[in-house]
């Protein structure tokens, strides 16, 4: 299965978004090398005077995401760094949109712009724009794009050559409106660095309650989201994004789902186990993707899920402790530092790391998972429907 391909990825106002097969190719040994003229009634030929230039070309990287963010990156030999960037009550988890504008021959009436992950340029997205600028939002983290734009003329089509860029390989921030806290799962790749949490499946957030009119619409037609995971306290019918969603809850006690370690709430704690064992079947089947799962901050009993569907994918360990301490950037949850929340970090992935006397990462939290009821092929099943080949 591909990720989802974001459909909010060129939202831009009112302006039509289209999806096509591939767009026109050229033919020669490289058909994307070229510019090319078609004309209305005269067939085709290669420019050898490309008009159309861009300004975003040749494989340039770009970011996604806010400058904090950025610095962060640089300095996260330790992930306990991120108490640097961390200012209470401040929310900074919107992320950046890319810019691209071209230069054309005068007389354009429209211009289509096509945007493909693939260097084949099939399965694009198209856009409609009546200028020579485009924003590109929502884009997938690490990931290397193709575009080409045609530029319309009453007698003549002007196919450009294909253009590429690649966006920083880091965090993937999600904007659903109204809510806070909320990022990719994806682009977390394991200890070998083969393999990586595909994008545009498990989102994860602070409640949804607040979402917007037009945040319900991001998240259902944009993010393509079919399944709200409820990690809170039974109560509860329904989720927030609408009757288009399937709400989950599998809650127990007090607090719902278990976070960190604790005789009474831990994921060590008998009462919670169930709770833990049913949130984690239901990332088995395809059906239930995309997968929004939350709690009330985002922080603590998602951070606790996190790093178990995390360490099942085999997830290197660095990444997991930073998506867990991103937690700075966001106004809801970043009210305690860094020294008082990483403590409760450390105790659950070490609980893991030497569970059923072992002493790994990944052989203990599966171990858990067997324990308290999964089987080998749920298992097997979360890893295949998660992970994808990173492509060099």
């Amino acid at each position: 299965m591909k990720a989802h391909f974001n459909k909010f990825i060129v939202l831009l106002g009112l302006v039509p978004v289209f999806t096509i097969g591939c767009s026109r190719q050229v033919k020669e040994d490289n058909p994307f090398a070229y510019e090319t003229v078609i004309y209305t009634n005269r067939g085709e030929q290669i420019n050898k005077n490309p008009t159309i230039d861009v300004s975003l070309k040749d494989g340039q990287e770009v970011s996604i995401l806010p400058d904090e963010w950025m610095d962060l990156k640089d300095n996260f030999s330790d992930y306990k760094n991120a108490e640097n960037y961390r200012i209470e009550g401040v929310e900074n988890t919107t992320p950046k949109s890319v810019d691209i504008t071209w230069t054309s021959e005068s007389g354009a009436q429209y211009y289509l712009i096509f945007l493909s992950l693939n260097k084949d340029m099939t399965n694009t997205q198209s856009i409609f724009r009546d200028v020579q600028n485009v924003t590109l939002k929502d884009l997938f983290a690490g990931s290397h794009y193709y575009y080409q734009i045609h530029a319309h003329y009453s007698d003549k089509t002007i196919i450009s050559r294909r253009f590429d860029f690649k966006t920083v390989d880091f965090f993937r921030l999600i904007n659903i409106d109204g809510v806070q806290n909320g990022r990719d799962l994806g682009n977390k790749k394991t200890v070998d660095g083969t393999k990586r949490i595909k994008q545009g499946l498990v989102y994860r957030t602070a409640y949804l309650n607040p979402a917007t009119e037009q945040g319900k619409i991001q998240a259902t037609l944009g993010y393509g989201i079919k399944t709200d995971l409820d990690l809170r306290e039974p109560g509860p019918t329904s989720s927030p994004l609408g009757g288009s969603v399937n709400y989950v809850n599998n809650g127990v006690g007090s607090y719902g789902s278990p976070y960190y370690v604790s005789s009474s709430s831990g994921i060590n704690a008998e009462d919670y186990k169930p709770a833990m064992r049913e949130n984690l079947k239901l990332f088995t089947d395809l059906n239930n993707y995309p997968i929004v799962f939350h709690c009330a901050v985002g922080r603590d009993r998602t951070g606790t899920l996190a790093v178990m569907l995390e360490l099942l994918c085999g997830v290197d360990i660095e990444q997991v402790k930073q998506d867990y301490i991103v937690y700075v950037f966001t106004s809801i949850c970043n009210a305690e530092s860094v020294s008082v929340m990483a403590p409760n970090l450390e105790n659950l992935i070490n609980y893991l790391k030497t569970y059923g006397g072992n002493s790994d990462y990944y052989l203990g939290a599966e171990q858990y998972c067997l324990d308290i009821g999964l089987t080998s092929s749920d298992i097997n099943a979360i890893r295949n429907n998660l992970l994808e080949d990173v492509v060099l």
